[in-house]
């Protein structure tokens, strides 16, 4: 598993990805902007990471992996391991560049008048905004790796269904149910509720990657290059 988990950090993660990782956060500093936006940036990586571009023609990673001396279920192990590192990475950078957007974001807020309500999550909601996001890597993962690996080409259709379904999640979670409950943001100000939000996201996040894995891993055995 270690030199599987090299040769994706050496070999499959091209340039563009860490340009994904470490500039698409900072969009969150943007006055206005939705904080949790910036993170379904991360997943347009995706199609780059498992296409392997390499100006712009497939590297056939998948069939080099496959003809490894490696079982097949490693091979998805490793990727996931690999997207999940992406995935942490980018919320740690956005939890640590919070502070210095609570200082003039929240603070522009307040004097321009506008209520939570008003403007939804802010940084001082990080727990809650992590939190759904969580749950939103979680569905995209699983839409996007298991059909991925059920013939080792399919990137169009897998990017666009879990792009949809991340996008719904987060319409749901920032639109849909504060229209619906009134004080729906000023409840995840309480730094408790957070903590406990992060908690249960968390337990989704894996339990979710454990059955993406292990449906994965079936469906590649099953590909004959």
């Amino acid at each position: 598993m270690k030199s599987l988990l090299y040769k994706e950090l050496k070999l499959c993660m091209h340039p563009l990805i860490y340009l994904f990782v470490f500039i698409f956060p900072l969009m969150a500093l943007i006055p206005s902007y939705p904080i949790a936006i910036s993170f379904i940036y991360i997943c347009t990586s995706y199609p780059i990471l498992f296409l392997g571009a390499n100006k712009g023609q497939q590297s056939n990673d998948i069939y080099f992996s496959s003809l490894l001396p490696v079982r097949r279920k490693d091979i998805v192990k490793a990727r996931m391991i690999l997207l999940s590192i992406i995935q942490v990475i980018s919320m740690l950078l956005l939890v640590a560049i919070a502070s210095i957007g609570s200082l003039y974001k929240d603070d522009l807020l307040v004097q321009e008048g506008a209520s939570i309500s008003d403007v939804g999550f802010t940084f001082n909601q990080m727990g809650a905004v992590i939190a759904f996001v969580l749950v939103g890597y979680s569905l995209y993962d699983l839409i996007f790796v298991t059909c991925f690996y059920k013939n080792g080409r399919a990137i169009v259709l897998p990017s666009l269904l879990g792009m949809f379904t991340f996008i719904i999640e987060l319409c749901l979670t920032t639109i849909v149910l504060p229209a619906m409950f009134k004080d729906f943001f000023n409840f995840f100000t309480n730094v408790i509720v957070q903590v406990v939000s992060v908690l249960i996201s968390l337990s989704i996040y894996f339990l979710l990657h454990c059955l993406t894995y292990r449906r994965a891993s079936k469906l590649f055995e099953r590909v004959d290059f």
